[in-house]
Parts: structure tokens; sequence; C-alpha cells
């Protein structure tokens, strides 16, 4: 047990540095449950999930928790309610897969909910489709034109546009009838 007051400096090269006021500063990896630390610093638990929690617990009665854990290849980010009562924000398991809203993604990014995209003024927000590097496609909203659009080649006026009245264009960005 070490108890320090003020705060304290380990290693030979802080033999003469002045610690920060109430505190550490360590030289070399850090290890915390372990004897070996492998990296700067090495958190262990021997139980099955290793976890760190994060606390803001500046009014009692309305705690906040959140968490960052690893288990068995994969990475989750937890809220906690003031009963720890656990909820995985998002996960990334063992094949690499990204979940947001769900803790068994069954591809590269899995989202259960909605996804917002918001242009800034005179862009595009949406979704790129490329294949080995090469553009294939866009889906999504045009700021400029005020059109969701669907292309193949980049273009906006090429693809399929639909403006706020429900007007179909083909070709163009104004589309002026249902199907223009």
């Amino acid at each position: 047990k070490l108890s320090v007051s003020g705060g304290g400096s380990f290693g030979a090269s802080y033999d003469t540095t002045a610690a920060p006021t109430n505190g550490l500063i360590i030289e070399g990896n850090v290890g915390i449950g372990t004897t070996t630390p492998q990296r700067v610093l090495t958190v262990t638990n021997s139980g099955s999930n290793g976890q760190l929690m994060l606390t803001d617990t500046g009014a009692v009665a309305d705690s906040h928790y959140g968490e960052i854990g690893f288990s068995r290849g994969g990475f989750t980010f937890n809220t906690m309610t003031d009963a720890l009562a656990t909820t995985s924000r998002m996960v990334i398991n063992s094949s690499g897969n990204v979940g947001i809203g769900t803790t068994g993604p069954g591809a590269k990014l899995d989202v259960v909910g909605d996804i917002w995209a918001n242009p800034v003024a005179g862009n595009h927000a949406g979704v790129n489709f490329r294949q080995g590097g090469v553009y294939k496609g866009f889906v999504g909203y045009n700021n400029t034109t005020g059109v969701v659009n669907l292309s193949m080649d980049g273009s906006i006026a090429a693809g399929v546009n639909v403006n706020s009245a429900g007007n179909v264009g083909i070709g163009t960005t104004a589309p002026a009838t249902g199907l223009h």
C-alpha cells in the first residue's frame, strides 16, 4: 500500500522533477491488476471482462457512468444507470464488424436505428459507394438543388432526383412534373 499526499514522481528520470499538485507522474509502463504491464498502461481483470469505468458523480442521486470493455476479442462502449444496468451502445466484434444499437453486428457496419447525414450549406450529404477504390454511385441529399439523388456516375444531373413536391426527374435536378 502506498499513500501519497500532494503528489508523487516515480522513476529515475523524475528524481528531481516536481510532481503536479495532487497528481502523479510515472516513468515506464504502469500495470493495474498485473505485475507485467506490456504497454504504457495495461489494465487486467482476472474475470471474463476487462473493463474501464468512467463516472461523473457530481450529483450523487443522478450519477452517470460509462464503460469501455473488452471480452473474448470484442470491444464495447456502454452506458450505465445509477443501478449499474449496462446498455451497450457500440460494439466491435472479433471479426472487426461495428455495431451501433446492436450487440451482434452482421456486417462491417450494422446500425439499428436512424442515421442522420446533415449537409453543410452548398454540399451533399449521403452515402457514396465504391468498389476496389472506384466510385460506383451515390444516394443522398443535395443541399444546393434541394433534391434527393440516386446517381451511378457521380453526376447529380445525370441521376434520378426527387424534389420536395414529389416530382421525379431523370437527367434533371429540377423536375417540374410527376415524372420529368
